[in-house]
């Protein structure tokens, strides 16, 4: 076949959906839940140098660690609840954004709305002119404030009606303002703390980024096509700049999983070892209109 395709090792797979739904037998813990267990190991074309989700566009990086307000359902694109419960436009350039009342952060923290104001003023420099926030040359021009009436209740406002706010704000991912205040820009970046289903253990600059599961993640009864609590203990991603070498080590069994592009992974069909998905996409990945500058 000629046409533009993904390909994905069944493995790679079987890892993404798991974050769905715990298998059927999985270990019980004394909750009668089902308890995360094993070590899952990605090879990465990326160091994953920047880890501190306010710094960075790369969703690799983010992933099932820090979360937003809302979130696009993986079937079809359309925007579940998040750390946002539910939203409105109260206005053309006014958000409103009730939150959860049961989210912790990593380190036990509760996350509330001074958390989401905290998180979009510091991605955009407003407390620190020096920081490297990802993008904030252009979430300064479009955000002009953000109240917080109460605890749970986040109004943000920007400075233009734009109809793809909420597809734009889905990329703020929330931060802890006690902690980075207690702590400080530098050593949060080092190690940072979110409220996904995984939390930082470890990151070897250079070589490796060790997640684990949180054992407080809050989705545990998560709506299709959203993410649920993890089924896996451990989560590695070792740092493999060359394609070869991570099909290598994937044929070896050194690395559970990877990102191939077609003709590598086409390698792999005759093997016995991995069943090869194949899928159509579509190429135009971005088409923008009345940008504004």
């Amino acid at each position: 076949m000629d046409d533009p395709r993904f390909i994905w090792v069944r493995v790679l797979i079987l890892f993404c959906l798991g974050f769905l739904a715990f298998p059927v037998g999985q270990v019980m813990a004394k909750t009668g839940k089902p308890e995360p267990e094993g070590t899952f190991i990605i090879g990465t074309s990326s160091d994953l140098r920047n880890i501190d989700p306010n710094k960075t566009n790369s969703g690799a990086n983010t992933a099932y660690t820090f979360q937003g307000l809302v979130y696009p359902n993986a079937y079809g694109y359309k925007y579940m609840p998040d750390l946002a419960l539910s939203w409105e436009a109260v206005s053309p350039t006014a958000w409103k954004f009730n939150l959860r009342h049961d989210v912790q952060f990593h380190n036990g923290q509760p996350f509330t709305s001074a958390d989401v104001q905290y998180t979009f003023y510091r991605q955009m420099g407003t407390f620190d002119r020096r920081f490297p926030g990802a993008n904030r040359g252009l979430w300064s021009r479009f955000v002009d404030h953000i109240e917080t009436p109460d605890e749970y209740t986040v109004i943000i406002h920007t400075k233009y009606a734009d109809a793809a706010a909420l597809a734009s704000l889905r990329w703020i991912f929330m931060v802890p303002k006690a902690y980075i205040e207690k702590v400080g820009d530098e050593a949060f970046s080092k190690m940072p703390v979110g409220t996904g289903p995984f939390q930082y253990k470890e990151h070897r600059l250079g070589e490796s980024l060790t997640l684990e599961a949180n054992p407080n993640y809050w989705n545990t009864e998560p709506a299709r096509g959203t993410i649920g609590p993890p089924r896996v203990k451990m989560v590695i991603y070792r740092n493999m700049p060359q394609q070869q070498t991570r099909l290598a080590a994937l044929m070896a069994g050194e690395i559970d999983g990877t990102h191939l592009d077609a003709d590598m992974a086409k390698s792999l069909e005759n093997d016995n070892r991995f069943t090869v998905y194949y899928s159509y996409q579509n190429q135009s990945t971005f088409i923008m209109y009345n940008w504004r500058e």
